[in-house]
């Protein structure tokens, strides 16, 4: 079958650029990424959509300290939309693809599951990090830890705030990774630089 014509990547909507010239002109250095968190949290975040807020500040944090982003952009296959992802960041030899979400339940299996079943459609070495303001079910984490191809980090609330307060995404980042390929545990929480014990 010739799928030539039958895929594609949405082209940013007027919304989406918005939002980029919002996060840009918000965020400026790691205290202003800390700040917009602050608000964020206490939910005095205005003009925008619910959980937006969440994706770009992850993206721009990022970005800060040199990486390579993707904005949020959707898929289309056969003339439908496929998904929707919520970013993509580049920067040494990783690529990670993001998930963001800013609830006041803890996050379950669902978003885990939509973010590995993205993840294997594309080439192996991509890793995702689901980054959740309040934090992960019992069954998510399992379901992270106990599958094969453990390449997705979990970042919870604690886990977002110290790596902003610090302006160490990426190192955040290194650190939780390593903490993976030692224990195949995919949700170090990194706080004052120690590992749980």
């Amino acid at each position: 079958m010739n799928i030539t014509g039958l895929t594609g990547v949405g082209d940013a909507t007027e919304k989406s650029d918005h939002y980029v010239d919002l996060i840009r002109r918000a965020i400026q250095t790691p205290e202003d990424a800390a700040s917009f968190w602050r608000q964020i949290r206490s939910g005095k975040i205005e003009g925008w959509e619910d959980g937006k807020a969440l994706e770009y500040l992850i993206l721009r944090a990022f970005q800060l300290e040199q990486a390579d982003i993707v904005w949020p952009f959707t898929v289309y296959f056969a003339g439908g939309q496929l998904e929707q992802i919520d970013g993509i960041v580049h920067f040494d030899h990783y690529t990670l693809m993001v998930e963001c979400k800013d609830t006041v339940e803890k996050v379950n299996v669902e978003p885990v599951a939509k973010l590995r079943h993205q993840l294997s459609r594309r080439p192996p070495g991509i890793l995702g990090s689901v980054f959740s303001t309040s934090g992960f079910s019992d069954a998510a984490v399992l379901l992270t830890t106990w599958t094969s191809q453990n390449n997705i980090l979990l970042w919870n609330g604690a886990d977002i705030k110290n790596a902003l307060l610090k302006g160490r995404m990426i190192d955040s980042f290194r650190d939780k990774y390593a903490y993976l390929l030692r224990t195949g545990v995919p949700d170090l929480t990194i706080r004052n630089g120690r590992e749980p014990e």
